[in-house]
């Protein structure tokens, strides 16, 4: 892909995140480390739902201590979300 062509595609991106961004998010799931919040983040995008974590601002050491590291969508997803995160936990069984 040439830049124009990666160009275009990040604007259609960011535009879609743009739309998005106009409603709240919400927590569809806590995790005690970045790791597993990330595997869920990944597993949600590859389902096309923008997927964004929060670790709280605290401390590595406290992050895990406390299960601190939240992934969030936008309110609209958060249905979708949830079950496709509760499809994937079933699949780890």
């Amino acid at each position: 892909m040439g830049r124009e062509g990666f160009a275009s595609a990040r604007g259609d991106l960011a535009r879609g995140y743009d739309r998005e961004m106009n409603q709240p998010l919400v927590t569809v799931a806590t995790f005690t480390t970045a790791v597993e919040g990330n595997l869920a983040k990944g597993c949600l995008q590859a389902a096309g739902i923008p997927a964004f974590l929060k670790d709280g601002g605290m401390a590595v050491h406290l992050t895990h201590a406390l299960g601190a590291v939240t992934l969030q969508v936008v309110e609209d997803d958060a249905e979708d979300a949830r079950e496709i995160l509760r499809l994937a936990a079933e699949l780890e069984r």
